[in-house]
């Protein structure tokens, strides 16, 4: 009888040091974190996980693996204070953490961007006696609407102009960015480059551009590089002959064996230049 009590004496005490082992505690490197580039990197530990779920604000609950005890996920940046809760469950036992992501500023909103982006994009391609001709049209239709419809030469040619303008905006699909967008997400990718984006409740709160160093040795893919980047520029606000000026000079004497980072400055936008041994990066907030 007493050999039964010890067993079972025994028995609950492991239990109770195996459910001791159990731990469930979260713990973060941070408390409040700063957006860098267009995300803000989370970082903590965790035992017994093999993964966790967090919550950004009140939102939909995401997982992220647990690796070696250490957990590691991206918050997206946004232009006000994100609360991010992230929780362990073991054995019907919660336990969890929560940090702050401080709010960044945004680049502008989408659908300004984007409008004049895509503007630029047509525009660019558009013959320039095309463009003069719109120009002219719109000069006489501006200070006397009867001007334009009594000069019939000028007329024509502004028709013709316009549909050219419209061939040139079918033509160009893709290398315009879409209309709505949200998240993380590709504006636009192709051999060339990648221009990927941060949208979140309509601001553009940052850009990347991610470029294969093969695409420079190649005449028209460096060239849609340029156009592309120039276009985006414009459309955030920047000066966009400076920062390719400065860019220029940025990369030209990039040292080929160094991967740290240069900063542009323009217009309050900001451009860190990174560099790996296959791409190059142009990481673009305010």
């Amino acid at each position: 009888m007493k050999k039964k009590l010890a067993a079972v004496l025994l028995t609950g005490t492991l239990g109770i040091i195996l459910a001791g082992c159990s731990n469930t505690k979260v713990s973060t490197s941070k408390t409040t974190y700063q957006p860098d580039g267009m995300t803000a990197v989370v970082k903590g530990k965790t035992d017994n996980q093999n993964h966790l779920t967090y919550q950004i604000n009140h939102g939909k609950k995401q997982h992220v693996s647990v690796n070696d005890r250490e957990f590691v996920f991206q918050v997206p940046a946004a232009d006000h204070d994100q609360k991010v809760t992230i929780t362990a469950e073991n054995g019907g036992k919660k336990s969890s953490a929560t940090v702050t992501v401080k709010s960044k500023k945004p680049l502008a909103k989408y659908q300004d961007v984007q409008q004049k982006f895509n503007q630029v994009i047509v525009m660019s391609q558009v013959p320039k006696q095309d463009l003069q001709v719109l120009q002219q049209a719109q000069k006489a239709n501006l200070y006397d609407p009867t001007q334009l419809m009594k000069n019939q030469a000028l007329l024509k040619q502004a028709q013709q102009a316009q549909a050219k303008m419209k061939q040139v905006k079918s033509q160009t699909v893709n290398q315009q960015i879409k209309a709505t967008a949200t998240g993380l997400t590709n504006l636009i990718d192709n051999d060339a480059f990648t221009l990927r984006a941060n949208i979140q409740d309509g601001q553009l709160m940052g850009g990347t551009f991610i470029i294969p160093t093969a695409t420079f040795k190649h005449k028209e893919q460096a060239k849609q590089f340029g156009m592309t980047f120039m276009a985006f520029n414009q459309a955030i606000g920047a000066d966009g002959k400076q920062v390719m000026k400065d860019f220029r000079k940025e990369t030209k004497s990039q040292n080929k064996s160094q991967t740290t980072s240069k900063t542009i400055k323009n217009n309050g936008i900001t451009y860190s230049v990174g560099f790996s041994k296959t791409d190059l990066y142009i990481y673009i907030t305010r």
